[in-house]
């Protein structure tokens, strides 16, 4: 997929964390998309469920409190897995430079799972209740 975005495999450890770190922006910006797509998606859904005034989603809690600390352990998710490449670096070089693009994406899909998983939640809990005019 990104071809173009491929650099050279890395040898060394320092090669190898900048490798992961350099993808860390990408890892955040699609975390960051599906983080706001799940926002409008829980508003779209309880929304029409809620009486005038009432939010779905209380805003200040989620700006100072649910997005940084969400951020916080997605990367922390995230350094694990350049740490267990690491590790599997010390015992299986060859297997560690077939991985790694599959580990990096096998990642993000997973951040991007736990990330929406909220909105799945209000669909849920809001599917079949009355809607207010």
């Amino acid at each position: 997929m990104f071809g173009a975005y491929e650099t050279a495999k890395p040898t060394t450890i320092p090669q190898l964390i900048w490798w992961w770190e350099w993808r860390r922006l990408v890892f955040n910006g699609i975390l960051l998309v599906v983080l706001f797509a799940t926002y409008v998606g829980i508003l779209e859904v309880a929304g029409p469920h809620l009486p005038g005034g009432q939010d779905a989603i209380e805003p200040m809690a989620m700006v100072f409190f649910i997005i940084p600390q969400y951020f916080f352990y997605a990367n922390l998710l995230y350094v694990l897995t350049w740490v267990v490449e690491l590790s599997l670096r010390w015992f299986h070089v060859e297997m560690s430079d077939k991985v790694r693009v599959w580990v990096f994406w096998s990642i993000v899909l997973l951040a991007s799972a736990i990330t929406s998983l909220p909105f799945w939640w209000a669909c849920i809990y809001w599917f079949g209740k009355p809607v207010i005019s």
